[in-house]
């Protein structure tokens, strides 16, 4: 991933601070990786298709699916079980 013209590791790990949404946070970051043409990976900018977000539950899938929806970011669920439980 490169940012500013600075490499920096393929994958990127966000954290939500304790009182933001954990779901609106992530999407409202993939959606500024998406959109900035700063921003690239192996040269190209970066496409929602280069993102992944691993959820606990199916619900949290769908939260997450509805937050990038409110980015303008599609998204496409792959998997509905429960892996964890």
């Amino acid at each position: 991933l490169l940012l500013a013209g600075v490499f920096h590791a393929s994958v990127l790990f966000l954290v939500a601070a304790e009182d933001d949404d954990p779901w609106e946070a992530a999407a409202a970051e993939i959606a500024r990786l998406v959109r900035d043409p700063l921003v690239t990976l192996d040269g190209a900018r970066v496409r929602p298709a280069d993102c992944a977000v691993l959820v606990r539950r199916r619900r949290d899938g769908q939260a997450m699916a509805d937050a990038l929806a409110r980015h303008e970011v599609p998204a496409a669920r792959v998997g509905s079980a429960d892996l964890l439980e």
